[in-house]
């Protein structure tokens, strides 16, 4: 029964104008800063050009990330976090209620959240990273991929600064593809937050733009090591054991913790 109800909410978020809005905007982001480096690098050396792993929209040096990071924390909120007051407005709940169970309604709604927030985030990355593998090269000067494995500077720089050192090393569009599944996944978690934070809301739904981006001002006024958006833009080199790490992964469980905490309380205040 979870999986039928499941599978009627995936089909409800992909034709809502949330989901679209946002799949819509990510795709011409990533769009954006391929054409940015296909244009950027035209009639350059072949030494002059940066592999295709480091040429990810979301990358320090993209032209574009600052619109990521302004856009981000609305994106993750907009496919299918609204579901529940939407479903109330209309006095939907009880009839998926009669139909699945109340608690396989609040699960599978929590699920399609998630799903919807890291789907807007994942496609459009890996269609960018897939087209600069395919068009730039995939060694370069400019960087450690194009380094004896064994050298000195691989060493010093790779093995004692990149989180996930010997995946770069062996497969470095594995250890690129990460940083795609990363921000995807953080994405996903802020869904969910903010889908359990709507069962609080009584009226306009634009109030649930409200904690998250809060918590995003904050992080972002406290300073870089707290700052999420650090963490989840393909930055490979900083200290594997760095302590501000914490913050972020902090941030993930705290989240996730909540999430479940909330849903978990509203699915047995409903059921007495």
């Amino acid at each position: 029964m979870f999986i039928r109800t499941l599978r009627a909410r995936l089909a409800l978020m992909i034709k809502q104008n949330g989901f679209i809005v946002s799949m819509t905007l990510m795709l011409v982001f990533s769009a954006a800063s391929f054409v940015y480096n296909a244009t950027g690098f035209k009639g350059s050396d072949i030494s002059a050009i940066v592999d295709g792993y480091h040429l990810l929209a979301t990358v320090p040096e993209s032209h574009y990330r600052g619109f990521f990071e302004m856009l981000f924390p609305f994106l993750a909120i907009m496919p299918f976090c609204f579901s529940y007051m939407t479903d109330r407005d209309r006095n939907n709940i009880c009839a998926y209620a009669v139909r699945g169970g109340r608690t396989n309604y609040y699960l599978s709604s929590a699920a399609t959240a998630f799903a919807g927030s890291f789907i807007i985030i994942f496609v459009p990355l890996l269609i960018d990273l897939l087209l600069n593998v395919t068009i730039f090269p995939l060694n370069s000067m400019l960087d450690h991929t194009n380094s004896p494995t064994f050298s000195i500077a691989h060493i010093n720089e790779v093995w004692t600064h990149y989180i996930g050192a010997s995946l770069f090393v062996s497969h470095p569009f594995l250890h690129c593809l990460l940083w795609v599944l990363i921000p995807s996944l953080f994405s996903g978690i802020v869904g969910v937050f903010v889908y359990s934070l709507s069962f609080f809301v009584k009226r306009f739904k634009i109030l649930l733009f409200l904690p998250f981006y809060g918590i995003h001002y904050v992080l972002s006024t406290l300073g870089e090591d707290f700052y999420y958006i650090k963490y989840i833009c393909h930055l490979e080199r900083f200290e594997t054991f760095e302590i501000s790490m914490k913050y972020f992964f902090a941030l993930c469980i705290a989240m996730t913790a909540a999430s479940v905490v909330i849903i978990t309380i509203k699915i047995k205040s409903d059921e007495l």
